[in-house]
């Protein structure tokens, strides 16, 4: 198995348009648990599986075109028809309360292949609140790390009511894959590196979101724009 091989730049981008609608969950009962919008779909990581957990132990629900993950074990929500291929942003606004002691993170997955088969395999950029990022390759029950937590000015602080708002996405292009939050690229990857033996497939898959255990957070998107 190939090493991961890091290279960060740090750069100013264009933000993503807008895209692509949520599903809606009107008249499913407002306690009910599990997956609770129309076509999407999850995966708990290895560890919660190995423990017993299910889908039916998380809560994604929607209001007013907006994701809601509830608490539970950690996980990813996809869609199935949401792929992307080629030169492409996915996109999307995590919205959370601030905490100095939450390193629990969320954020936004690309590349993702078999992800409810044997080796779930995608690359994802996450926040956590107290206003840091890191990046993780998941490749079956292996979890290799890009970059470490760490702090970036391009992470909003909370607002007066203590909640962060930070838009999260990937960028792919020809020649490099970026992660940029709030439009500015945290960290990019030559797109070379990021695929081969047990690294992503490739740039292209589905895309979706991942949260940790027990984090509450309401998300607009993930929306898709390609050039």
């Amino acid at each position: 198995m190939r090493r991961w091989m890091l290279v960060c730049t740090w750069c100013a981008v264009l933000a993503p348009r807008a895209g692509q609608a949520q599903a809606s969950d009107k008249g499913r009962p407002s306690d009910a648990r599990g997956v609770q919008v129309d076509g999407w779909t999850g995966r708990l990581d290895a560890k919660a599986e190995k423990a017993g957990k299910t889908l039916a132990d998380t809560r994604l629900r929607s209001s007013n075109d907006t994701l809601q993950v509830e608490a539970g074990p950690a996980s990813i929500y996809w869609h199935p028809s949401h792929g992307a291929s080629g030169r492409y942003t996915v996109a999307a606004t995590f919205i959370a309360s601030a905490s100095a002691s939450d390193e629990e993170t969320y954020g936004i997955f690309m590349g993702g292949s078999d992800l409810d088969g044997r080796v779930p395999n995608h690359l994802y950029c996450i926040l956590d609140g107290r206003g840091s990022f890191s990046i993780k390759h998941r490749f079956g029950g292996e979890l290799h790390s890009l970059v470490e937590r760490r702090s970036s000015g391009a992470i909003r602080r909370p607002d007066a009511a203590g909640r962060l708002t930070n838009d999260l996405a990937w960028q792919v292009d020809g020649e490099t894959v970026a992660c940029l939050v709030n439009g500015i690229a945290v960290a990019s990857f030559p797109r070379a590196t990021v695929i081969g033996d047990g690294k992503l497939d490739s740039t292209d898959g589905v895309f979706g979101i991942r949260v940790e255990e027990n984090v509450e957070v309401r998300v607009v998107g993930p929306r898709l724009t390609q050039p």
